[in-house]
């Protein structure tokens, strides 16, 4: 078949041939070589077109035949070679020119012959190789000089194609985009020593298994392993200070679901621009403080910090309800409405405490000011209980009765108790009259002595008929 194919075996140091491709050499074979990507195989033949060239699927290990060169060499192929950036093919051939050399066009799988070198070789080319770094090419013929050397001018290389285990003692500098293609079947490394520096993407296909070890991008763009020793970093203090807390911003930040544009792929995460709102140190920026995305990594720093406050809180509460449930409360303060909803046992006192409410005086005939020349009343207490205390002077008027206003309003109608200190306050004969949410009304039957002092205590229980209409209350 004028070409026959071998697949290695690298394990086994095997060779084993595979099926000839669907369209052979059209004559006998003098020479080939494989494109170093490994996307290409020409055959340089005797018989027209005198170069057959197979693009390579490794996958199936088929190699399919492409369409001729539209200009093809002009006599016997004896020899071909490819460019090492995979960009030029060679050709040595019988006749003048004596050698074809052609651009490569990966995207359309053509091959376009260049012009002529203004030097040609005396002779056939029989033999033709160009050297590792890609700046000369050489061809050995049957004529005195016998070889004539070429060298490249023009761009550098815009592919770096890497067959076997590759180590760069230097760095690489890359200000366009290059593929850096390593063959993974067959085991290749590529190893830098120096530095990978570029001006535009990095892209990869897949990446191997996982490992313990995250890879993080400094402020410089390098890509690194993820260090938090204290060896890199300064002005170290606590994330949070004075009145700012961890559980306050990560109140703030929004959990949210969407579909990335590019892709449609259903995914959760964070707005970069709600967190910069919240914090701008939350955020990542590039290089010239475009805003790029979050910092996750980190945001275990701030979850940790916020856990450590919430813990705090807590253990106070469990102090607190610690104490209760042992009955060592010493003191108690409601600052607003509590509900009781089982019994409240006291064995000390129950002590109330707040603003004394106000009275005035009421006559049947002449409404008389608190403290008149005629009749003073003093009062002692609060809105729970207290003592009120009638000191008459020299009245004589009818009986007359007290409006006592409380200095809070209850919400239900309160119980009111109002009964006699003493002797005196007995022959006065009072009763309560009236009772409201912010006031009570306490009537006399007789009138004051003149040179007389009347006591009474009062007692004010903030339950009672509800105000709203048909409820009731046992």
């Amino acid at each position: 078949p004028f070409i026959t194919i071998y697949k290695i075996n690298r394990a086994t140091d095997t060779f084993t041939k595979l099926t000839n491709p669907a369209t052979l050499p059209a004559g006998n074979a003098y020479g080939n070589a494989f494109s170093p990507d490994g996307l290409y195989m020409s055959v340089a033949h005797d018989i027209t077109p005198f170069i057959t060239i197979y693009k390579i699927d490794r996958t199936t290990d088929t190699f399919t035949k492409l369409t001729n060169p539209a200009t093809l060499p002009t006599g016997i192929g004896y020899s071909t070679a490819f460019s090492p950036d995979g960009l030029y093919m060679s050709v040595g051939h019988s006749t003048v020119p004596n050698v074809t050399i052609y651009k490569i066009n990966r995207a359309t799988d053509t091959f376009t012959k260049l012009t002529n070198p203004s030097s040609l070789p005396t002779n056939s080319g029989w033999g033709i190789a160009f050297s590792p770094d890609g700046l000369y090419m050489s061809v050995a013929h049957p004529n005195s000089p016998n070889i004539i050397i070429y060298k490249a001018t023009g761009g550098g290389t815009t592919r770096l194609i890497v067959r076997n285990d590759a180590t760069f003692e230097g760095g690489i500098t890359i200000n366009e985009t290059v593929r850096i293609k390593v063959i993974e079947t067959l085991g290749e490394d590529l190893l830098l020593k120096g530095k990978l520096v570029t001006d535009n993407t990095i892209t990869v296909g897949t990446f191997g298994a996982a490992t313990a070890t995250t890879v993080c991008r400094t402020t410089t763009g390098m890509l690194s392993a993820c260090t938090s020793s204290a060896i890199y970093k300064t002005d170290i203090a606590d994330l949070y200070s004075g009145e700012d807390t961890a559980l306050g911003d990560i109140m703030q930040l929004q959990a949210r679901q969407f579909h990335w544009k590019g892709s449609g792929v259903l995914d959760f995460g964070f707005i970069a621009e709600e967190v910069e709102q919240v914090n701008p140190l939350f955020a990542q920026y590039e290089a010239n403080g475009t805003l790029s995305g979050v910092k996750y990594t980190q945001l275990t720093a701030l979850l940790t910090k916020g856990v450590q406050e919430l813990s705090v809180k807590v253990n106070n509460i469990d102090q607190r309800l610690t104490v209760i449930e042992q009955g060592n409360l010493q003191t108690l303060t409601v600052a607003q409405n509590a509900t009781i909803k089982g019994n409240l046992l006291l064995e000390g006192k129950l002590t109330a405490i707040g603003n004394s409410p106000t009275l005035e005086f009421v006559s049947t005939l002449t409404n008389l000011p608190i403290n008149s020349p005629e009749l003073q009343v003093e009062i002692t207490g609060n809105d729970i209980a207290g003592i009120i205390k009638l000191i008459s002077q020299n009245y004589a008027g009818d009986p007359y009765r007290l409006k006592l206003i409380f200095s809070n309003g209850y919400e239900l109608t309160p119980v009111v108790t109002f009964s006699p200190n003493g002797r005196n306050g007995a022959v006065m004969g009072s009763y309560i009259e009236e009772t409201s949410l912010d006031k009570v009304y306490i009537n006399f039957i007789n009138s004051p002595e003149a040179g007389k002092t009347y006591q009474f205590n009062y007692r004010i229980i903030g339950v009672g008929q509800p105000t709203v209409a048909g409820a009731t209350t046992p």
